[in-house]
């Protein structure tokens, strides 16, 4: 594997085309499988970008300003959720460990005043991340605030023997979120269709082409093409939370696999601060619109 072949504007010859859109999903499929056979909790941006089977470019943008376009009666069922506002007058702050909870209720809430839809973790992939079959990840809830936009939500505690998350660097994706993006695009091409013969469910192609992103386009974009599915990866570590998005034309011969660290914040029992609490809870409901990956 050459370190530049990741970057460059042809793809590289060791990396052979998919005929079909069908062929990515499936590869998306065994990534995720892959990953949960590693020992590694995270990996650095250069490796994953060495993957000698599909272009992959790893970016971090946290420096960047995050601009929310929230809609005005989401945004006030954010800001007067009780979950958030006052913790104390239900079950208290959690510990560091325990925000993803804290979050998950009170989207709970936000849901009582405004519609927003949860999709069942079920069929393949799903199931294994909602069920725990990795150690310390695990998959609480996948929303779906608009017909091509999914939002996971991960609880990952590996940061305790993971010193590169102790370290509190910015140049590596975490298992956890690369299952949680290869699951959405997974289930965002397939419809899980119950077969009674092999008493489990099975995939049926129907991804109609266009660019799936592990992120939300703006109401406007989304309402112009619905071939363009988003999705959000939020995850919960211990007193931190991460924010990555991810795309990929599964309609190109030779896609290229975009994972971006949109946003790191800080969540604690200790400093608990509501406004960062707010933020999180707009990257579940209503996430602003992703970045397009664009040749470098």
């Amino acid at each position: 594997m050459s370190d530049s072949d990741a970057q460059t504007d042809t793809a590289p010859s060791e990396i052979l085309p998919f005929n079909q859109p069908e062929a990515v999903a499936a590869f998306l499929g065994r990534t995720f499988l892959c990953y949960m056979t590693y020992a590694d909790s995270s990996f650095l941006f250069d490796w994953l970008e060495k993957t000698p089977d599909i272009r992959l470019r790893c970016r971090n943008t946290t420096e960047q300003e995050t601009l929310f376009t929230t809609p005005p009666e989401l945004l006030r069922a954010i800001h007067t959720c009780e979950w958030v506002t006052s913790p104390e007058k239900d079950l208290g702050l959690p510990s560091d460990w325990g925000f993803a909870g804290l979050i998950q209720f009170a989207v709970h809430k936000v849901q009582e005043t405004v519609q927003v839809k949860s999709r069942e973790l079920y069929g393949p992939l799903f199931t294994q991340l909602y069920c725990e079959k990795v150690r310390n990840i695990h998959g609480l809830e996948v929303l779906c605030p608009h017909q091509n936009h999914w939002t996971f939500i991960i609880q990952d505690h590996t940061c305790a023997r993971d010193m590169r998350q102790k370290a509190d660097c910015r140049n590596y994706i975490l298992k956890s979120e690369i299952m949680a993006a290869t699951s959405i695009f997974f289930h965002q091409m397939n419809e899980m269709v119950w077969s009674s013969e092999k008493n489990r469910y099975t995939s049926k192609p129907r991804y109609k082409g266009g660019l799936l992103t592990v992120c939300l386009l703006r109401r406007f974009i989304n309402a112009l093409s619905d071939n363009n599915p988003k999705a959000t990866v939020v995850t919960f570590t211990r007193g931190k939370v991460r924010i990555v998005q991810a795309t990929i034309r599964p309609s190109e011969k030779h896609p290229t696999l975009d994972l971006n660290l949109r946003a790191k914040y800080t969540l604690t029992k200790a400093g608990y601060d509501k406004n960062v609490a707010f933020d999180v809870l707009k990257w579940i409901l209503d996430p602003p619109q992703a970045e397009l990956e664009t040749e470098p």
